[in-house]
């Protein structure tokens, strides 16, 4: 509008298109002009480009809790997924791919209330309702239960893609992320249990860590149960789980 005031443009709609055109070029301005008033005119074009930057900025801003991927960047990501991809088939394991969402009844079975609220869920447009899977073990499960009849046993699969979760980012956490997932259907032995386990230490050395970089912890949910059923009862376990779990992230005299 000061453009305009100035005599400079016909109207303001002129002013923002050359405005916007002398920001990409960087070099043309307006030319027989008095300097004072060229140096006027300078200085809103430059207010005028930190504007523009501004708007361009918040307007194409990345969604929190995801990350982009330069070219650089997707080469090694790349290579990490090769690796992992290869570990796991050299254990015999074969890749399978399930649909990015799931019906939500599908991924709110055996979740807590915690799983339930990270849902994304999709618009429903009908009687159906989905949301996009916040891990792979729970449609690969799926995947097997619709196909063991056909499938001999034990089923060995893995996967290796993208997952999302609607939580606060935070280090470590991301609402759009990356899961590799083993899945051994089929065998209750223990060895079974143990060659996933082998396979995850593997895949850590595989990328060229040693045993100083990282530590394995095993978890048993059945010898767990076991023990707490000694000191509470089966309606309270679950909520004694969940507490356990959450253990490292909340004071001693909370927990």
């Amino acid at each position: 509008k000061m453009l305009v005031d100035l005599g400079i443009y016909p109207n303001v709609s002129e002013a923002v298109r050359d405005s916007v055109r002398m920001l990409v070029t960087s070099k043309e301005r307006p030319q027989g002009l008095p300097q004072a008033r060229q140096e006027e005119i300078e200085n809103i074009q430059e207010k005028l480009d930190q504007e523009v930057k501004k708007q361009v900025k918040e307007n194409l801003k990345k969604p929190s809790g995801t990350t982009d991927f330069t070219p650089e960047e997707m080469s090694i990501r790349t290579q990490v997924f090769n690796t992992l991809r290869k570990t796991s088939e050299s254990y015999g394991f074969s890749e399978v791919e399930p649909p990015a969402f799931e019906t939500i009844s599908t991924l709110t079975k055996k979740s807590g209330e915690e799983t339930i609220g990270q849902i994304f869920t999709l618009e429903q447009k009908g009687n159906e309702q989905f949301g996009l899977r916040f891990d792979l073990t729970v449609p690969i499960t799926r995947m097997f239960i619709e196909k063991q009849r056909e499938i001999p046993k034990p089923a060995k699969w893995f996967g290796l893609s993208r997952m999302w979760r609607y939580e606060r980012p935070q280090a470590g956490r991301l609402r759009e992320f990356y899961q590799l997932s083993v899945e051994l259907f089929g065998s209750k032995n223990p060895e079974a249990d143990a060659e996933v386990i082998s396979l995850a230490i593997n895949c850590l050395t595989n990328l060229k860590l040693t045993k100083d970089d990282f530590y394995v912890r095993i978890n048993n949910r059945k010898l767990l149960q076991g023990i707490l059923e000694e000191f509470t009862t089966k309606e309270n376990l679950e909520k004694l789980i969940a507490l356990v779990d959450k253990k490292d992230k909340l004071k001693p005299e909370d927990f």
